[in-house]
């Protein structure tokens, strides 16, 4: 947690803002629950969610209502801060969308994230980029996803052309299969189609929080 509050003060000292990428699901949960409890200048904190079920954001499965639960409504968040799926709309359009507000994010400035907190499925698959899918080739910067490996199939994810486009990629990783799969990931030679964490290991420098 630390090295994660040095980096946001330390950006805040450089730009007007500071753009947090958050990834969903259950792994990151403790480390927003504890985020909430510091003392920063929300107002002045953009938040990016990296993925999400397309489901309505008040749904359990939603990415949103975990991260709403786990920070959002403790700190309040200015609303024009929050840059997220709108799950209202249809898929396209909710692409659509959040790809202008990327857009306009990386003309004012680059990287498109300071810092961008990323999980790992047991699959290798990060943010909704999962194995071969097409939106592993998206040359956009969000895109639609499918899977059939969960309950909720549609999905709205970031593509790697905005994952990778961080200053400061922190890895969460829990439990002993997941574990087994980075170290895969690292050393084997899989393609980045087999297990898409290789692309981030391969291209960016990784923090890595074992939980």
């Amino acid at each position: 947690m630390e090295k994660i509050l040095e980096k946001i003060r330390k950006t805040l000292q450089k730009h007007p803002t500071c753009r947090i990428g958050l990834c969903g699901g259950k792994t990151p949960r403790p480390l927003y629950e504890k985020l909430a409890q510091c003392s920063l200048p929300w107002n002045r904190i953009q938040f990016i969610i990296t993925d999400e079920r397309y489901v309505k954001p008040n749904e359990e499965n939603s990415n949103f209502h975990m991260i709403n639960e786990a920070l959002f409504s403790r700190i309040h968040p200015n609303p024009e801060n929050l840059f997220i799926f709108n799950t209202f709309l249809s898929r396209e359009e909710a692409v659509n969308k959040l790809q202008g507000q990327l857009e306009k994010l990386r003309r004012e400035r680059s990287p498109l994230f300071d810092i961008l907190i990323l999980g790992m499925g047991k699959d290798g698959h990060i943010a909704s980029l999962f194995p071969h899918s097409k939106a592993l080739d998206s040359t956009w910067l969000v895109t639609t996803s499918e899977t059939t490996q969960f309950d909720i199939r549609e999905r709205l994810t970031l593509t790697y052309d905005a994952l990778l486009d961080s200053d400061e990629v922190i890895l969460l990783i829990s439990g002993e299969e997941k574990k087994q799969i980075l170290e895969k990931a690292r050393q084997g030679n899989a393609d980045f189609h087999d297990l898409p964490i290789r692309k981030i290991l391969q291209n960016k420098e990784v923090r890595i929080y074992e939980l």
